[in-house]
């Protein structure tokens, strides 16, 4: 029998693998609340400076939640906590923003059927809303409000799923294109001759948000992936286009929304400003 070398493991993580299988033995739910840190450390027999460590990192992904003098409790998962540690990790060792574009793309083209069938009146305020303050953000030219509104519309999307999941990865969505968001709204960013463009991409944005909400409350599910998918594609690098991708976010083939929203020479120049500045920001 041949012999691996035994992989050594901190024992902090030991210890945190403990914890989460004794959640699980004693079928601990939601805010249950857990042994103190001087009864993990006796029962384990560890030191409290280890259990302590332990339990910070339970608490960082959620699994555990610090109450105020009395300990821990169950916590629940917090993507948007994993999202903004991944984001990290992503940008420091080298993202792919083709993988993310893609991701992006299916999410949001394929959560549209759902939005049409189950989007109440109070899920259409809620889109209103956003394109009301996207609409105010544009006449003020103030880039802050135009983020705001941008994030607050597709989330409202993806709340209007009446999915959990669906809506926790809206946060993880704003979290990773947070820097493309900033990029497109942000002046002090423009390279000389972007300007002009940015205010016509961001009035594309404007109707494209409009005509999305009209099709869906129309229940028009094919008009609003159609119109998701040109909108998404304006921000993709042209490898993410190429290969097919409409049969991928399940639109079948057909003439790609970016080819023809490139088709006039004013829109060609958007397209390659807004290339300009995706590049300056290393993705």
């Amino acid at each position: 029998m041949s012999l691996v070398p035994i992989e050594r493991q901190r024992l902090y993580r030991q210890v945190a693998e403990e914890i989460k299988q004794y959640i699980l033995d004693q079928g601990l739910k939601k805010g249950d609340a857990l042994p103190t840190e001087v009864e993990f450390a006796e029962r384990l027999g560890v030191s409290r400076p280890t259990v302590r460590e332990a339990l910070k990192g339970l608490q960082m992904v959620g699994i555990l939640t610090s109450r105020k003098g009395s300990g821990h409790a169950v916590g629940s998962l917090d993507l948007l906590e994993l999202a903004r540690q991944l984001s990290f990790h992503v940008q420091t060792e080298g993202m792919d923003f083709r993988e993310l574009a893609e991701t992006r793309l299916f999410l949001e083209v394929n959560i549209l059927p759902l939005v049409a069938a189950r989007a109440t009146e109070e899920d259409f305020s809620r889109l209103q809303q956003a394109l009301d303050l996207l609409y105010r953000g544009l006449e003020q030219r103030d880039q802050a409000v135009c983020i705001a509104a941008d994030v607050a519309f597709h989330r409202a999307l993806f709340e209007a799923s009446q999915n959990q999941l669906l809506t926790n990865l809206a946060d993880v969505i704003a979290e990773f294109f947070g820097h493309i968001r900033r990029a497109l709204f942000t002046p002090e960013q423009d390279p000389p001759s972007a300007q002009p463009e940015r205010a016509i991409h961001a009035n594309r944005a404007f109707r494209d948000h409009q005509a999305i909400c009209d099709a869906l409350r129309k229940k028009d599910v094919r008009r609003a992936r159609e119109v998701m998918y040109d909108h998404l594609s304006v921000t993709c690098p042209p490898e993410v286009m190429a290969g097919g991708l409409r049969t991928f976010v399940g639109l079948g083939p057909g003439e790609d929304g970016l080819k023809r929203s490139l088709s006039k020479p004013s829109d060609r120049k958007l397209f390659n400003s807004l290339r300009i500045l995706i590049g300056a920001i290393g993705v």
